[in-house]
Parts: C-alpha cells; structure tokens; sequence
C-alpha cells in the first residue's frame, strides 16, 4: 500500500509537472485528486459533486457545459444518467475525456457554447462547473437564457463558481476569467432574473495549495 502511495503521488508530481511548467491551462485533470488526494482533493470539489447528484434523476438526461476532461461526467454523473451531453470548446480537453472517461451513455462533443442548438426542453439537468467565470456578464445573461430553454419542465441549472469580492478587470482570480461573482447575494440577483426558483450556498475552505482561503458559491434554478 506504502508504495502504491508513492508511485501515485510520484506520477501526480510529474504529470502536473508536464502541464503546467510552460503555461496555465484552462481546464484541470481532475487525476491528481486521486492520484495524490492529500495534496489536491478539496472539499469544495466534493461539494460541488454533491450540488449536483441529488438533482439528477434516475435514468435523467444532462446537459455538461465547458467539461473539460470529462472526469466528474463519467465517474459521477454517468452512473445516474441514461444520456449526457458534454460541450467543450479545447480540443486537447476533450482529447483527455474520450481517451480516459469514456462511456457508452457520454456524447463528448467539441462547440462552443454559443454555437449549440439544442430543440427546448432537452435535459433534465444542465451543469457548469467552476466555468460561469470564464464569459463576460452579457454571455452570462445569454447563456443562462438558453440554458433555461433547454431545461425540461421542473429541470434543474446547477453550478458553482469562485467568489471575488474584490472582483474588477485588474484583480481577477485567474487571467482567464471574465466576469466573477462577488458575493453570494449578487449570484442569487442575477440568476433570479431566469428562475422562480433559485437555492444558493457558499462554502469557504483552506487552499492549501494557492496558501489561502477560498468562498466557492454554489447555485441550483429551476
């Protein structure tokens, strides 16, 4: 066991070595958080998991926006699901997703997001994790429209995203992102634009590996 550990932790080491020593990449390979778990498995992942299970039917339909390398689709969501959908727009991404979490019920397709032309009422859950932050608040409000018209009747948009208090264009969380949420309340003003029916929480957790704390807000709609 003593050595399965280190050899695990080893590849952990040297496979986030190989993806991020030139630049930072827009999606995570989600393996390190089994590879070495001490290091990587941060209970806001786990709760953002566990935002979305209890809201996916049995034999339900989803709709998995910006997945990146599909590891939450197949390991969690595919076991639920009788279809999922999975969008995104990095061709090296989903290169990951269909090599390592492939499953029959999984349809990896490469769009963007604007570009999808679901028929309404198409899925029983539409999830985007940790992505939200990554488009200008006028794509937010458009996405967000369309999501609300490819949801069946009673079905859920869940998601969570990083707050910002001190959002602005010179103090973003990440170089990539577009627009972030500040507080928990704003996310709530927003989405309750598109939904009667908004439940929201937040978290703030230990990030050992950026040595600070970090408030991960979490929304449900429908």
């Amino acid at each position: 066991y003593h050595l399965t550990r280190e050899i695990s932790v080893s590849s952990s080491q040297r496979l986030f070595a190989s993806q991020w020593s030139f630049s930072t990449p827009e999606w995570y390979d989600h393996r390190h958080s089994w590879l070495d778990p001490d290091k990587w498995n941060h209970d806001f992942v786990d709760a953002s998991v566990y935002n979305v299970l209890p809201r996916l039917p049995l034999g339900g339909s989803m709709l998995s926006l910006c997945c990146g390398d599909g590891f939450f689709e197949k390991h969690y969501y595919s076991k639920r699901c009788s279809s999922i959908v999975a969008v995104d727009r990095d061709r090296s991404a989903l290169a990951y997703a269909a090599r390592l979490h492939n499953a029959a019920n999984i349809n990896y397709r490469l769009s963007d997001v604007f570009e999808l032309g679901f028929p309404d009422h198409s899925f029983d859950v539409v999830v985007m994790r940790s992505a939200i932050e990554h488009f200008t608040e006028a794509q937010q409000r458009d996405l967000t429209s369309s999501i609300k018209r490819w949801l069946k009747p009673g079905g859920w948009f869940v998601g969570d995203t990083p707050a910002n208090p001190d959002h602005g264009e010179s103090n973003k969380l990440l170089e990539h992102h577009e627009h972030e949420w500040s507080s928990e309340v704003e996310m709530r003003e927003d989405l309750g634009r598109y939904f009667s029916e908004v439940v929201t929480c937040s978290l703030v957790s230990n990030e050992p590996t950026a040595n600070a704390t970090r408030e991960t807000l979490f929304w449900a709609c429908r």
